[in-house]
């Protein structure tokens, strides 16, 4: 199959995906207004953390939120602590961000943690390149302290979002999971057994295979939460075992489905298929009464057969007997036993270090700080194996050209015309909705974030934090939050009073100041003799 056929059929509906992708433009919108009400700082940051949380439901993404906010607290802690225990040195400075990152590339490889431990180590060394830039120290600690404030109310208004509109107890959510899982097999082989047309097994088939890809992560999760809140397994019916067995009825079902995905001529394998799809819709109040036979060399279609029985015959909820839950528990330890000095634990972070120090020295050297993200890029890629990095880093790439593209095409051609807070909600909505989709694909997801992130960073470059908010400041911050309502030329200008805006509510005054600039600039010769 072409990149192009692969990326096509990543992007096709799934069950879910509409959900998700709209909860996550809800929750960008809502944060993105509040933002630009608070004059929040950071905006890209924030938002990118909404696509990040977790959706699998709403306690998960709560407690994954929470550990990603205190990733955050702890690295802009630690960065303030290196610059006041140093005097600001930047020796120390320099050597802290090798000490981070070789503390990151370890947790990552030796405990359960990787994903927060890289969070953790891309902040730090986001919040202590602050240091590197001519600006006032008071300047600087409200810029790294806003960024928890902007990243803590997107975590909220996702939190909220996912509440509201995707709140189901856990057990019944599992129980849609499997009952969907029976539907698709069921489909797809009552199409076998009726013969149906080459084009619509082949779209039935496709489905399947996709939800086979899932796996059984999604399932695991929801019986660990249903358990965690009092839900016993007598209630739900389920068990570990059964989960696994009927995972593995989807991989053997999907395999012969997609080897006939033409349609199946044989009468004896057509009557197989009509048994195997009457065996999913009567599940229920079923039991098979003797042994499916096993060839010596089975086929695909004696998997699936197998794997059917097992499922029936797995230990549920009625069983006294839990031997049969050969799945590990959900409670694993913070670092792994013997991991953390281990021989490749040490290379890896050793690796991580340098390929940090070398981009972290790089962007100052050559005084481009927008390539600053080639930071975040190492931690966030480095996760997984190499096959998994090359892969992240293409999506990587793609994402982020394609982001970067949108954004920059935005501001020559549409910011200049932005008159009102509305067009700005659409065309962030728009952006979103389209990177939220995409961010729901198994193999190409990982793009969709980054579109998200890179039009995010352009769109919202020079974002800064209002510089005074006193009464009596000449009206700037009331004026900032009326030039946000009334005219967007570009992103990064949310915080620049307009000068109708400060007339308007100075009766005059800034036309004033205005004019007598003019007028200096105007006699330069006489300004040097006055």
């Amino acid at each position: 199959m072409s990149w192009a056929a692969r990326l096509w059929q990543d992007l096709q509906p799934a069950p879910g995906r509409l959900g998700i992708t709209l909860r996550i433009v809800l929750a960008t919108l809502v944060a993105l207004l509040l933002m630009m009400v608070l004059q929040l700082p950071s905006a890209a940051l924030g938002l990118y953390l909404i696509f990040l949380i977790s959706r699998e439901s709403p306690a998960v993404g709560l407690k994954g939120g929470l550990m990603s906010l205190l990733s955050l607290a702890l690295a802009v802690a630690g960065s303030l602590a290196v610059v006041i225990v140093s005097d600001n040195d930047p020796a120390i400075r320099l050597l802290s961000v090798a000490i981070a990152a070789y503390l990151a590339g370890s947790l990552m490889a030796a405990s359960t943690i990787g994903p927060l431990a890289s969070i953790w180590g891309f902040i730090y060394c986001t919040v202590i390149a602050f240091w590197e830039r001519p600006a006032p120290a008071d300047t600087i600690v409200k810029s790294s302290l806003y960024l928890i404030a902007t990243v803590s109310l997107a975590f909220v208004c996702t939190t909220c979002v996912e509440y509201v509109f995707a709140f189901r107890h856990a057990a019944d959510r599992l129980d849609d999971a499997i009952n969907m899982r029976f539907r698709m097999v069921e489909r797809v082989y009552a199409m076998f057994a009726q013969g149906a047309g080459d084009a619509n097994v082949s779209d039935a088939v496709t489905q399947l295979n996709r939800m086979a890809a899932i796996g059984q992560r999604p399932m695991l999760e929801l019986y660990a939460q249903a358990l965690s809140r009092g839900h016993s397994e007598r209630e739900h019916r389920v068990s570990r075992g059964s989960i696994a067995f009927l995972a593995q009825l989807l991989d053997n079902a999907a395999a012969f489905a997609s080897a006939n995905s033409g349609g199946v001529n044989d009468a004896a394998v057509r009557a197989r298929c009509a048994e195997i799809a009457r065996l999913c819709r009567e599940r229920p109040r079923i039991r098979p009464t003797e042994q499916l036979r096993a060839p010596a060399k089975p086929g695909l279609l004696d998997r699936v057969e197998e794997a059917m029985q097992l499922v029936l015959e797995a230990p549920d909820a009625s069983a006294s007997d839990h031997t049969a839950e050969i799945l590990p528990t959900e409670e694993t330890p913070l670092i792994i036993p013997g991991a953390f000095f281990a021989k490749d634990t040490v290379f890896y972070a050793l690796k991580i270090t340098l390929c940090v120090m070398i981009c972290y020295v790089f962007y100052f050297a050559v005084g481009w700080p927008g390539i600053s993200t080639s930071v975040t890029t190492v931690f966030i890629t480095a996760l997984g194996t190499s096959g998994a990095i090359k892969q992240k880093l293409f999506n990587r790439f793609i994402g982020s050209a394609i982001g970067g593209a949108l954004a920059i095409g935005a501001t020559v051609f549409l910011f200049p015309y932005m008159d009102s807070i509305t067009s700005l909600v659409i065309l962030v909505a728009s952006v979103a909705l389209l990177a939220a989709w995409w961010a729901c694909g198994r193999q190409f997801g990982y793009a969709g974030l980054q579109i998200a992130f890179a039009f995010y960073l352009v769109a919202f470059e020079g974002q800064s934090a209002p510089r005074d908010l006193s009464p009596h400041g000449g009206g700037d911050a009331a004026d900032a939050g009326e030039h946000s309502a009334r005219r967007v030329p570009a992103a990064a200008d949310f915080r620049q009073p307009s000068g109708t805006a400060a007339e308007a509510a100075t009766g005059g005054r800034a036309a004033r100041a205005a004019g007598k600039s003019i007028r200096r600039t105007a006699h330069p010769e006489r300004q040097r003799a006055l």
